[in-house]
């Protein structure tokens, strides 16, 4: 094509434009750069025609061709795909429109910040890191940079400083959002002692209830009706809450209780599906505000309120503080106190909470379900058991795959005991952590500075399916559990597929969770007290591949037998517990 007939066809674009007619002028575009790829003002021009179609993503991806080629126009396209891209949550491109943009505005905190923050989405933490440090040096007042540094230092597993970083985000006194992502982030911490982390919660508690120091009256209840019990969650999804909660929704006798889920899941799945079919009153939640929820769930007159968010993702205690229904309780999504006054009860179990135990650490009073506060369902993805990989392998691999903040220092630096006490033994530890190299390089260095070679150390990251995550353990002989923060769904899969878990039951929930599964499973063998117990019981556990070989073959029928399995055991006592509890008013 020559220069003419470039020049003719422009013209048509720009008169098609004015006219409106954005489909042929988007087709004139597009066949413009296949000849002229190199033309920054025909790309941008599409990206305009596009934008204007509702053709994002593409429009996105128009500017950003544009601004690859140095002109005069390069910082607004480029712009214009970041604008596009954090407007529609496009991650990809949000990254290399930062990534472009840095080229020309190197000392700008915002797009560092924007960089980092694109980064942390697509999981290079370490990398968001050194843009956020950056945003931070050049604007150290902007709590925004501060928040997100945060974040990604817990994810790195440094939580002091993570937590260092979330009390400088308080600066900006209307946020809540420092104060519950430093609450939840606590739980990470070995070096913080229950009572602190109590009384943190219980001042964030008290925060959000000041705002609202009158309750609204409730009218009074038709006891001749079924009891409205409230479900509100985001991760009706494929996620592990769902793996616990799904034998709840299933099983409610209908007679006696109507059902209402507040989903506030912004990426519905089939499991949402499944999981919407088997409720009476399904509420799409997830873009009301805190006050709106309260209002639609007094408009529905719910009798009992279950919260399964805790101060995971985007709490909801707002509502909660505020009193949304006579009876709230708190249950499954977090491992700790909500720290409200007006949530009446967090439902747990004797071996997660012993009585005399942990109540000191609650705001809310504990109902202790009588064979454990868990009913696990296990994924229809799972694959077949294989036998012990130490049969053919001719050593133990330890493994974990708990959330990389969980794994402590001072967990570490057990497992690098327990490596030296059984020896030509591996570890085999599975995290998103693990996708960047740098984080592998440091841990290589961790481990050999202890006198462990990396040859005998095993690292994957996040897998496509869960049916490929819960293959890793196919590698795994002894599941290791972290302290204090136990795992929950890591470990139920990791009995499912036959590995056992030692855990060491600390002295709030937790610290505990590990036991009450084990206790509920029949395999206290595992449990342990102290971290020299834990060690030792790893150790000997390694010795016995009898033993270790018996258990993965019988592991799957051990749990369809035990309590944690027994759906119809698990809802008579839930329930009877909500009749217990209904308000009389």
């Amino acid at each position: 094509m020559n220069q003419i007939q470039e020049i003719i066809l422009k013209n048509k674009i720009t008169e098609l434009t004015k006219q409106k007619k954005y489909v042929e002028a988007e087709q004139v575009c597009i066949k413009l750069t296949q000849t002229s790829p190199n033309d920054s003002q025909v790309w941008f021009a599409l990206g305009q025609i596009q934008q204007q179609l509702g053709k994002l993503q593409l429009a996105a991806n128009s500017y950003l061709m544009a601004g690859k080629f140095k002109s005069e126009m390069a910082v607004q396209v480029l712009q214009l795909a970041l604008d596009i891209s954090l407007q529609t949550d496009l991650i990809a491109e949000g990254f290399m429109a930062t990534q472009e943009l840095l080229k020309y505005q190197p000392e700008s905190s915002r797009v560092n910040y924007l960089q980092g923050y694109f980064a942390s989405r697509t999981g290079q933490d370490y990398m968001a890191n050194c843009f956020y440090e950056k945003a931070i040096k050049i604007d150290p007042s902007n709590p925004t940079y501060r928040l997100y540094y945060a974040q990604v230092l817990c994810h790195l597993g440094r939580v002091t400083e993570g937590l260092e970083q979330f009390e400088l985000a308080k600066s900006e006194k209307a946020n809540d959002e420092p104060h519950f992502r430093s609450l939840f982030a606590m739980n990470y911490s070995h070096l913080l002692d229950e009572q602190r982390i109590y009384q943190a919660h219980l001042d964030y508690g008290k925060r959000l209830e000041d705002r609202s120091p009158d309750i609204e009256p409730f009218e009074p209840r038709d006891s001749s009706k079924r009891l409205k019990i409230a479900y509100v969650s985001k991760d009706f999804v494929r996620h592990s809450v769902a793996y616990f909660f799904f034998s709840i929704i299933k099983n409610h006798n209908r007679q006696n209780f109507e059902v209402f889920c507040y989903s506030d899941t912004e990426k519905a799945d089939d499991f949402t599906e499944i999981i919407r079919g088997q409720c009476e009153h399904w509420r799409e939640s997830h873009s009301w505000s805190d006050d709106e929820l309260y209002q639609r769930i007094r408009d529905d007159k719910i009798d009992i309120l279950i919260d399964l968010i805790g101060l995971t993702g985007t709490p909801r205690v707002g509502a909660y503080a505020k009193k949304a229904a006579p009876v709230q309780m708190s249950y499954l999504g977090y491992a700790n106190t909500s720290g409200l006054r007006r949530m009446d009860y967090r439902i747990s179990d004797n071996w997660a909470d012993p009585a005399g135990m942990t109540e000191q650490l609650h705001t809310e009073k504990l109902i202790r379900l009588p064979g454990g506060f868990l009913s696990y369902t296990p994924s229809t993805s799972a694959p077949d058991l294989v036998e012990l990989p130490a049969l053919k392998a001719g050593h133990i691999t330890f493994g974990s795959f708990n959330f990389f903040p969980k794994i402590t220092n001072q967990v570490l630096d057990t497992w690098i005991k327990i490596l030296h006490k059984v020896p030509d033994s591996k570890l085999c530890i599975k995290a998103k952590y693990f996708i960047e190299q740098h984080n592998t390089n440091q841990m290589i260095a961790k481990f050999e500075k202890a006198g462990i070679s990396k040859e005998r150390l095993i690292f994957k990251t996040k897998t496509l399916t869960v049916r490929s995550h819960l293959e890793c353990y196919n590698q795994v002989d002894i599941h290791l559990d972290t302290f204090p923060y136990n795992g929950t769904t890591t470990t139920c899969e990791a009995l499912w597929q036959g590995v056992p878990t030692v855990t060491l039951a600390g002295h709030d929930h937790r610290s505990r969770v590990g036991n009450s599964i084990l206790h509920q499973t029949g395999i206290e063998e595992f449990i342990t007290a102290n971290i020299e117990d834990y060690i030792a019981i790893a150790a000997t556990a390694a010795k016995d591949l009898k033993r270790l070989s018996a258990l993965r073959k019988n592991m799957r029928h051990i749990m369809s037998k035990s309590t944690l399995m027994d759906e119809k055991r698990f809802i008579r006592e839930l329930e009877a517990e909500y009749t217990k509890v209904a308000p009389s008013r």
